[in-house]
């Protein structure tokens, strides 16, 4: 085994088989980037925390090591992650579901219409039918074994993000960036050059987000919650 010795400021790589691993070293860190295949893991080490980066075909997933140096020997785990859900998460799949719909349009609509939406769109066949369908995939933020957000994708003749919705307690955080990020990514990897989604044309929170990420306006759908008819903008972005 061969031990080699790094200084301040220092940048080395290697590569070993079918794997690339860059080395840098700054005053306060040290980071270990490694890519094979269709991962890539990056390690990044300061004086108060071990920070694990791994990303592949299916999940991004983020361990972070914090030394909380107050009582001197305490130690906090944080593991956020996306991870692509089962039929076994249906009925969490259906809680968050449920509840990020409600926090994002129980004020605009009638409590029968969104009962109606919940009752037969968010109930637990229809999410099954939904997984079961071949290529439509959900994806779930998972910090500390918390639920934070989700998203659907459905990749058939082209890319369509058909559901983001993080819970409100977590919004701020940037969850909603990295599930779009995500998506993206996945999009990318399955050989499309655009994704697209449908918006209700009175949110405009979520027209603002996707407008600041790229997206642009390019047609509009009809969507029917209960017995309201509403309209969709339908938005596209460049994942080149």
């Amino acid at each position: 085994m061969a031990t080699r010795r790094f200084h301040e400021g220092c940048f080395a790589t290697r590569v070993k088989d079918s794997s690339l691993e860059i080395f840098t070293i700054t005053d306060s860190s040290l980071e270990i980037s490694t890519a094979s295949g269709s991962s890539l893991e990056i390690f990044t080490i300061t004086d108060s925390s071990l920070e694990i980066f791994t990303i592949s075909d299916t999940s991004l997933e983020i361990l972070t090591l914090k030394i909380l140096t107050a009582e001197g020997s305490s130690l906090e785990i944080s593991t956020p992650m996306i991870t692509h859900l089962t039929l076994s998460d249906i009925k969490a799949l259906r809680q968050i579901s449920i509840t990020t719909f409600t926090e994002t349009f129980a004020k605009h609509n009638t409590e029968a219409d969104m009962q109606d939406y919940v009752s037969n769109s968010l109930s637990e066949a229809t999410l099954k039918r939904e997984m079961e369908k071949e290529g439509s995939r959900f994806y779930a933020f998972v910090e500390e074994g918390t639920w934070c957000g989700y998203l659907k994708v459905n990749c058939t003749d082209s890319f369509e993000l058909e559901r983001i919705y993080v819970l409100q307690a977590h919004q701020g955080k940037g969850i909603g960036k990295l599930l779009m990020d995500f998506a993206i990514q996945e999009a990318k990897n399955a050989g499309f050059e655009k994704l697209w989604l449908g918006v209700w044309e009175h949110n405009h929170k979520a027209i603002a987000f996707y407008e600041s990420l790229g997206f642009i306006p390019f047609g509009e759908h009809d969507f029917l919650l209960g017995s309201d008819l509403q309209r969709d903008v339908l938005m596209e972005k460049n994942c080149l």
